[in-house]
């Protein structure tokens, strides 16, 4: 049995495990642990180790509250304890993230707790040329109302 060789293409994991501006588990609704269950070193990483020869785990943390970085010292740009200021920080550390990644020749696959960190992925995406591409899995319930799903959503 011969052994197919490797790509050497650069692939570079994303993890950002936060749902709507928090990283704590919220009542039936887990989607915040998405991206650590997938970014397990027993799973994915393993799995995408076995084709790929340059495979790097980025697992966003420290997205949780505004800093000097994100408001250029200016606290009333994003109020620290504020959940729309806490997304849009998660926003700009994936899109960060995204950025470093593609700018180092790597190709990105990012595993999000929530559907609003699709922000980010446009942010890291930025004024890119040439072919570029994005695919999508959501994990929600999409034949549910408000009225019939356990968290009010759609």
């Amino acid at each position: 049995m011969t052994q197919t060789a490797k790509s050497t293409v650069p692939v570079t994991l994303i993890g950002l495990p936060y749902l709507m501006g928090t990283r704590q588990v919220q009542v039936n609704n887990h989607m915040a642990r998405g991206p650590r269950v997938l970014l397990d070193p027993e799973a994915v990483p393993k799995l995408v180790r076995e084709k790929f020869d340059d495979v790097e785990v980025v697992m966003i943390e420290d997205a949780d509250d505004a800093s000097p970085e994100h408001t250029g010292g200016d606290y009333r740009l994003l109020p620290v304890g504020d959940q729309m200021s806490r997304i849009l920080v998660e926003n700009i550390s994936l899109s960060r993230e995204l950025r470093k990644a593609r700018g180092a020749g790597r190709v990105p696959v990012v595993s999000l707790g929530t559907c609003s960190n699709s922000l980010g992925m446009i942010g890291g995406i930025g004024d890119a040329e040439g072919e570029l591409g994005m695919i999508w899995f959501d994990a929600h319930g999409d034949a549910m109302t408000p009225d019939t799903s356990e968290n009010g959503f759609f």
